[in-house]
Formats: structure tokens, C-alpha cells, sequence
């Protein structure tokens, strides 16, 4: 993974331009709010999606999985439910649909 974010890194400097944009610095100032960790994963999806010919919807995709990954990661009342419900097992559709028949 380590070797994604030089290679992205890299990338970003032979294109330093492309980062100077203030609009695109505004329209993904939602980085800034993701952990460590996930800004170091978030760059290698990105680096991963580039460079294998991912489609534009698919690029749009992806974007808007991270973004909502930081609006949670920003979240210290969402964080503490995801934490607290983390290894735990939760239904299937297929058995929440039977428990709404039982219920009905």
C-alpha cells in the first residue's frame, strides 16, 4: 500500500497543476476528515482506479463512498455507534423481512 501512495504521489507531482485548482481543492476538502489510515487507502483506490481504466461512473462511485466514509469518520456520535456495534451480527434482508412477517 505504501508503494500506491508514492506511486499516486508521484503522479500528483508530474501534474502539479491539476492540484492547484482552488475548485477541485474545495470540491474534495472532505479528505482532510478521514483518519489517517483511511486517507492512506483512500489514495491507493484512487491510485488503483486511475491507472486501470475505471470508468468515469465508477470513479464517481468510488468518490462518493469515500466522501461518506469521511462524513462518518467526522461523526464522533456515529464513529461511537460503529465502534460499539463492530463484530456484531446483524440480520440479513432475507431474515429482517421474516421477523416483519412474524411481527405483521
Amino acid at each position: 500500500m505504501e508503494g500506491d501512495r508514492r506511486d499516486f504521489d508521484d503522479a500528483a507531482r508530474s501534474h502539479p497543476r491539476a492540484f492547484e485548482d482552488d475548485e477541485i481543492a474545495e470540491e474534495f476538502s472532505w479528505i482532510e476528515m478521514l483518519s489517517p489510515r483511511s486517507t492512506r487507502c483512500f489514495y491507493g483506490e484512487v491510485y488503483a482506479a486511475a491507472t486501470s481504466g475505471m470508468s468515469g461512473a465508477e470513479l464517481d462511485q468510488l468518490l462518493g463512498e469515500w466522501k461518506a466514509t469521511a462524513e462518518l469518520e467526522a461523526s464522533p456520535k456515529i464513529m461511537e455507534q460503529i465502534e460499539r456495534n463492530r463484530g456484531r451480527r446483524f440480520l440479513t434482508e432475507e431474515e429482517w423481512r421474516a421477523v416483519q412477517r412474524r411481527t405483521a
